[in-house]
């Protein structure tokens, strides 16, 4: 038994010193993260929100439909699971959304996202107005997106800039503005965390003595 134990710590050890595999995203499906941070305001609703604090979050992306169109190529993903926080008290679900990926033959390519209320998007009311419409235009210089794939990142080298905002009330004038600074596919576990897994598993069984050995250690 405990050349077994042996063996399976060796193999641990070894696994440890593995290189980890990078976080690398399907083609048409995968869990996401996101981060930013806000960067205006309105005054009617700055009892919740301030500039500069920290938007997180995370969601699901399926692949609905590809059109090619002449001179782009266009491709619907839907967004399930859709969580975002600001400044750690403040947050918002939606169970449904639409994530957009358009890749221009020449030209900037564009994402959108949109998670909204009719969609089943919920937030807290702030100040008596009510959270309404997350949205995201993420532009692209020309030829970064090379198809309508999905990436591994989407905050990349070519990545030009964004205009978001978090509206309430169907009033563009109280909309709190914000910028993406990562939106990245959930890793896979890699080497390095199955080895520490198994290495903890191989210490603590290592460390339990059967009851029959304890007597006999007593006995000697």
């Amino acid at each position: 038994m405990r050349r077994l134990i042996n063996v399976a710590c060796s193999i641990g050890v070894l696994l440890w010193f593995c290189k980890p595999s990078p976080a690398v995203a399907s083609p048409s499906a995968g869990d996401y993260i996101f981060s930013g941070m806000v960067t205006e305001v309105p005054v009617a609703l700055s009892s919740d929100f301030n500039v500069g604090e920290l938007v997180t979050g995370t969601m699901s992306l399926s692949l609905s439909q590809k059109l090619p169109v002449e001179s782009y190529e266009l491709a619907y993903y839907n967004i399930s699971n859709f969580h975002a926080n600001f400044g750690g008290d403040y947050r918002l679900d939606s169970p449904a959304g639409v994530f957009t990926i358009i890749n221009f033959d020449t030209g900037s390519d564009y994402v959108k996202i949109e998670v909204s209320s009719p969609r089943g998007m919920t937030g807290p009311n702030v100040a008596g107005h009510s959270a309404e419409y997350f949205s995201s235009n993420l532009f692209y210089d020309d030829g970064t997106l090379t198809s309508t794939d999905l990436i591994s990142h989407f905050i990349t080298p070519g990545f030009s800039f964004d205009v978001s905002g978090f509206r309430f009330d169907v009033n563009d004038s109280l909309s709190v503005r914000f910028r993406f600074d990562d939106i990245s596919v959930v890793p896979e576990p890699n080497s390095r965390d199955l080895a520490a897994a198994a290495l903890f598993s191989c210490c603590l069984a290592s460390s339990v003595i059967s009851p029959r050995r304890a007597k006999r250690q007593q006995a000697n």
